[in-house]
């Protein structure tokens, strides 16, 4: 456990918490986890079963990647797609957790930040996914807080069982309603709604909303 393993951090780690050197991990780690700096070849490689290096990463290691990117401001742009793999490594994963390694996930999911699909972050229970239809409708995105999720991510068979362990929302259609804050009648309006309704109905449809979500819109008219 003494910590003499020189990083690519430029720190002295021990063995146990240090990374191999491999593509994988330098490309998703980079400059945030430590990565040995030892260089090994053929001939060297029977040393690595004597360090014991980390060969993958933890649950507990891909939310502290995702806290120094968070505090990484300047380079958002270019970490976009390493927060996309480390949701991809998760999903992956997850069939594969330990009862504390999900116990884990779901504590300390309830201070992690994560980015909305504004390029803000945001607490993770504060965020929402649309869960139907593959997951796409951006015409939501300005009036609720969604977790940016690239197209894979989003259709992945256990994207609900990581949303739940990390207190992200679930959004369906029969979720969303339409409401107003005076509920006495207003006959122009309503007029005016019914006269309205047919290009409501068009661009509802071109936003691919499901015909019995329009229909609940019809009757509420």
């Amino acid at each position: 456990n003494t910590k003499c393993i020189p990083t690519r951090l430029l720190t002295c780690e021990s063995a146990t918490e240090t990374f191999l050197a491999t593509k994988t991990i330098i490309e998703l780690c980079g400059e945030y986890l430590p990565i040995a700096a030892i260089s090994f070849t053929n001939e060297t490689t029977g040393w690595l079963s004597f360090f014991n290096f980390r060969k993958s990463l933890l649950p507990k290691h891909y939310f502290n990647l995702l806290n120094k990117i968070r505090a990484d401001e300047k380079s958002l742009n270019n970490n976009e797609s390493r927060i996309q793999k480390i949701y991809g490594d998760l999903l992956e994963s997850i069939s594969s957790w330990s009862l504390s390694e999900s116990e884990f996930v779901r504590e300390q999911s309830k201070t992690l930040y994560l980015l909305s699909e504004n390029n803000q972050w945001k607490l993770a229970s504060e965020l929402f996914v649309y869960v139907e239809d593959g997951g796409e409708h951006s015409s939501l995105n300005e009036a609720i807080p969604s977790l940016k999720l690239d197209f894979t991510n989003r259709n992945h068979s256990k994207l609900i069982n990581l949303l739940e362990l990390m207190n992200v929302k679930q959004i369906r259609m029969n979720d969303l309603i339409l409401a107003c804050n005076n509920s006495s009648d207003a006959i122009q309006f309503r007029t005016r709604l019914i006269e309205i309704l047919p290009f409501m109905k068009n661009w509802l449809r071109r936003l691919e909303f499901t015909s019995e979500f329009i229909e609940i819109i019809n009757k509420k008219i």
